[in-house]
């Protein structure tokens, strides 16, 4: 900020805020007077640290709690969050290494587990192993009623 000057007695006209990454302006030390002074003065910013919290949205997992520090210090990045049948693929955005200036919600991404069911047909003939999602019909085949609908072997009962 350049230097301002007046007469003694004329009234200060107070400068824009400076601005600083990661901190909020708070005041000038020493507070600046109404009016000049007689001799010069120097004033010198006085800053306060941003705050800032990561959100986690787990979309669907378990609950993280959010994490709060001051900016440009550390992220100590939570345990992954779990949830049934899928596997955890990470955080978007992703986690910065530092706390940002602004907080911000992260979203877990997911990918669907895939499951494989293997049969042993106990001295019959080999049956291939099936894979699909967690949570997808599986479709298997039944010797007794080969094409027919389950219910047909029951209508003959």
């Amino acid at each position: 900020i350049n230097s301002s000057r007046g007469d003694g007695g004329s009234a200060v006209i107070a400068p824009q805020p400076p601005t600083r990454t990661g901190y909020d302006f708070v005041r000038w030390e020493p507070e600046l007077p109404a009016v000049y002074p007689e001799n010069d003065l120097s004033v010198t910013a006085i800053w306060q640290i941003k705050t800032s919290t990561i959100t986690f949205n787990s979309n669907g997992g378990s609950a993280v709690d959010p994490v709060t520090g001051d900016y440009g210090t550390d992220v100590t990045a939570p345990s992954a969050p779990l949830r049934d049948g899928y596997n955890f693929a990470g955080w978007q955005p992703v986690i910065p290494a530092t706390f940002p200036e602004t907080s911000l919600t992260v979203t877990a991404q997911w990918t669907i587990k895939q499951i494989t069911v293997t049969f042993d047909s106990n001295g019959g003939s080999a049956v291939a192993p099936k894979t699909g999602n967690f949570g997808t019909a599986m479709v298997t085949v039944n010797r007794l009623f080969h094409s027919r609908p389950w219910w047909a072997q029951m209508l003959r009962t």
